[in-house]
């Protein structure tokens, strides 16, 4: 569960959220163990705590359910991804 978990996040996955929050704290990366959190809890402000600015964005986006953050992301892959995800 915990591998799978991992991957989910790193892939940032929405799906995530059928997951107990407290799961996430098993993850050693703060980004990823606050991405984790947001998504699992739909709570948006574990989002600010996360540094890289792209995966900041996705987390608004997804948790939000706001696609338009997913336009600030720059790496294009990760944009379409996120478009893919939030709002659906």
């Amino acid at each position: 569960m915990l591998k799978k978990l991992m991957v989910m996040v790193l892939l940032g996955t929405p799906t995530l959220s059928f997951a107990d929050a407290s799961s996430c704290n098993f993850i050693s990366d703060d980004n990823s163990k606050n991405y984790c959190i947001a998504v699992a809890k739909k709570d948006a402000s574990y989002c600010s705590f996360i540094t890289d600015e792209n995966r900041k964005n996705m987390c608004i986006a997804i948790v939000k359910n706001e696609p338009s953050y997913c336009g600030f992301i720059t790496n294009s892959d990760q944009r379409n991804n996120c478009l893919g995800q939030a709002g659906s």
